[in-house]
């Protein structure tokens, strides 16, 4: 898909499209909306939230949250399950590379059950690091990997 663009989100609203139950593993109830709850996250210094959108038609995608650590970030990407394989992945993960500036290592904890998500994570270099509490896999991506 290569109309695809990315931007940072400045409303909330931004978000109320994204229909969780789209989710390959269902998150518990309320618990997108903690990701996103208030206005104030998306200005945090520490998060970085990046909207996916169609450049023709502005329909929104999927978009992608990279919580800043010290030295690591942990990324989250939803993509809307019709937009799937189609690129708009791929295209969050590069663009928060491009907005990595201080060239933090990633990591993404992906559901033991979500097949899909753990083989999009290894075909963008990402590398299982281990088992996490409750079934969720730790998969690291090394910067200098990427360079």
């Amino acid at each position: 898909m290569n109309s695809v663009e990315v931007n940072k989100p400045h409303k909330i609203e931004e978000f109320a499209w994204i229909n969780t139950k789209s989710m390959e593993i269902p998150l518990p109830k309320g618990t997108f909306r903690k990701i996103v709850e208030t206005e104030a996250i998306l200005k945090h210094k520490n998060t970085i939230f990046g909207l996916a959108k169609d450049k023709n038609n502005s329909q929104r995608l999927g978009f992608i949250k990279i919580d800043l650590g010290p030295n690591i970030a942990e990324i989250t990407i939803f993509v809307e399950k019709k937009y799937r394989r189609m690129g708009v992945g791929r295209k969050l993960f590069y663009w928060a590379l491009e907005n990595n500036k201080e060239k933090r290592n990633f990591y993404a904890m992906v559901s033991k059950q979500n097949e899909i998500g753990i083989a999009f994570f290894e075909a963008l270099g990402f590398k299982k690091m281990g088992l996490g509490s409750n079934g969720w896999i730790r998969m690291e991506f090394g910067y200098e990997d990427y360079t």
